[in-house]
């Protein structure tokens, strides 16, 4: 997909937070093949990501920075005029939520408003932000699929951080004009996600050590899985959207429509890894929400978008990519 050339980003600033992370790095690298003129705001180097597995830090603008301090993200987005926003930086486990909730909130909520204030400073440089939120914003009081028009909510930390990084988003965008789009992608699977208590990457690594996955759940759970690099097309085509129409605070889903059980979701990775090893089922998650799909309607028509990827295929890729990972 990264091959496919998109002259919209050619020479545009763009800065990225979150490049470290799995759907960031795959995003920045995008982008540098797009010949766009990228700068990332990073916490820590993190040398087991994409970002520098494939040696993007020589292609890019690095700013060691924190986003829960607003100085260091004012001068990431003035540093080098950053006309274009991906705010993708978060804690992104459920898991972590539920047991350091402080960690979470500040990351997700300060981290959203950090990003949003030097926006705001530095407006007439931006023609877009586009902000990275998550199906979790729909919370658990609406029976889904989800559709962009349902309130967001949570009763859960995840959740919750997840609704109210929506909610600071539309109160700039409408409040003081910031050109903003609101990304809720189903959950997001593919090359270089290192965060191992995932279902994918975690019974990946599993069965290709030969070993029988922890899972924490009963194995019923289900959700829309979506591979990557439909999603990084998704965040492209959204930021070029924002700038186009001046977005107000838009959100828009990005996912297949098609929930999968976790169950469903070992089978064919035990195929794939050709193991016979069953998984060990723990039955311990909580505060997970049962059952989640998106309708993606809004995204096909405005933006002419829609998943490409199917299971099969995208899980494949995945299990050669982490076979090459592991040997390496």
């Amino acid at each position: 997909m990264e091959n496919v050339v998109n002259t919209f980003w050619k020479d545009k600033s763009v800065l990225v937070t979150g490049a470290g992370g799995f759907i960031g790095s795959n995003l920045t690298k995008y982008l540098v093949n797009q010949n766009a003129s990228v700068t990332v705001l990073l916490r820590s180097n993190n040398y087991r990501s994409l970002l520098f597995i494939h040696s993007l830090e020589k292609s890019v603008n690095i700013i060691n920075g924190d986003i829960r301090n607003i100085d260091d993200v004012c001068y990431a987005v003035s540093r080098f005029d950053s006309e274009y926003v991906f705010h993708l930086a978060a804690q992104p486990i459920v898991t972590k939520a539920l047991n350091d909730p402080l960690v979470t909130l500040e990351d997700n909520i300060r981290g959203t408003y950090n990003i949003l204030e030097a926006c705001r400073k530095y407006i007439d440089q931006i023609k877009s932000v586009i902000m990275a939120s998550s199906d979790k914003a729909y919370g658990d009081v609406q029976a889904p699929p989800f559709v962009e028009t349902m309130n967001v909510s949570g009763r859960h930390p995840y959740d919750v951080s997840k609704a109210c990084g929506d909610m600071i988003c539309q109160a700039y965008a409408h409040s003081y004009g910031l050109p903003i789009s609101i990304a809720r992608c189903g959950n997001v699977y593919g090359d270089g996600d290192l965060h191992w208590t995932r279902i994918i990457p975690g019974a990946i690594k599993a069965y290709l050590k030969n070993e029988r996955p922890l899972i924490r759940s009963n194995g019923t759970l289900t959700r829309d899985y979506v591979f990557v690099s439909d999603i990084v097309r998704a965040y492209a085509m959204l930021g070029q959207y924002t700038a186009d129409t001046e977005s107000r605070g838009d959100a828009f889903n990005f996912a297949t429509g098609v929930p999968t059980s976790v169950n469903t979701v070992l089978e064919l990775l035990q195929s794939l890894c050709n193991s016979d090893l069953e998984p060990i089922y723990l039955d311990q998650a909580k505060s997970e929400i049962s059952h989640q799909s998106l309708v993606s309607a809004k995204a096909a028509a405005a933006l002419g978008w829609k998943a490409e990827v199917p299971m099969d295929e995208g899980l494949s890729q995945t299990v050669q990519w982490y076979s090459k990972y592991f040997e390496s």
